[in-house]
């Protein structure tokens, strides 16, 4: 007795999905193109993922296109793959955002020392003086204005004598104040050939460097089964 076509199961690979969703009869290519990667939902704040879904969902055509899905109904199948995304969204979205903010950094394979400097400089303002001292005048002059000598130059003679006072005497301390005093902070960035030289750190730079759409494609391998007819 031949098998029932209604009891047969089918897990379609996503060729199937894909060539039935615009290739198909009306009825199929209207149910069928609801499945697959360009069907899921991104976050609105994850600007940077939906900016590399196009290149995405082709890679992932590529990748799994021979390969049956892994749930028995496609639109479990589809929930799967949007729980995965649910899943590693924010992940990529930051490395995405990491990669895309030290893009210049990353592409410099020289070494770099980045050293920050203090400096204070003194008296680089105006300077200031107060006057503490006091200066008191002491002392004598005389002078006489008659012929009689000494004893005109008597104290008690009654002449015209002047006096001045021609000595003095400071007390007291000036201050000398100082301007302002700044402050400077600059840095300096040293860069140098790094060991092993150019060519030895510049595939390094290489072989270390991530493909972050790659990787996001790699994570849906278990929305498929690992099971390969060909």
């Amino acid at each position: 007795m031949p098998i029932c076509e209604a009891l047969e199961p089918w897990l379609p690979t996503l060729h199937d999905i894909l060539y039935k969703g615009q290739y198909g009869t009306v009825d199929e290519q209207a149910y069928y193109s609801q499945f697959g990667l360009d069907q899921v939902s991104i976050p609105v704040d994850c600007v940077r993922v939906t900016r590399i879904m196009p290149r995405a969902v082709e890679m992932f055509n590529e990748r799994f296109a021979l390969r049956m899905v892994n749930k028995e109904t496609l639109e479990t199948w589809q929930i799967g793959l949007q729980t995965k995304v649910d899943e590693i969204v924010y992940k990529y979205e930051r490395a995405l955002e990491v990669y895309e903010t030290n893009a210049s950094e990353m592409n410099n394979v020289l070494e770099k020392k980045v050293i920050q400097r203090d400096s204070v400089s003194e008296d680089s303002g105006s300077d200031s003086t107060i006057y503490g001292r006091t200066d008191t005048f002491a002392g004598t002059v005389k002078t006489a204005d008659t012929p009689n000598g000494t004893i005109n130059m008597s104290d008690n003679y009654a002449d015209a004598v002047s006096k001045n006072d021609n000595s003095n005497t400071a007390s007291g301390t000036d201050v000398l104040q100082h301007g302002l005093i700044n402050t400077y902070t600059d840095t300096v960035t040293e860069t140098k050939e790094p060991e092993g030289g150019i060519v030895q750190a510049a595939n390094r730079s290489i072989d270390e460097w991530r493909d972050i759409v790659a990787r996001f494609v790699r994570e849906f391998e278990n929305n498929f089964l690992n099971i390969f007819w060909y």
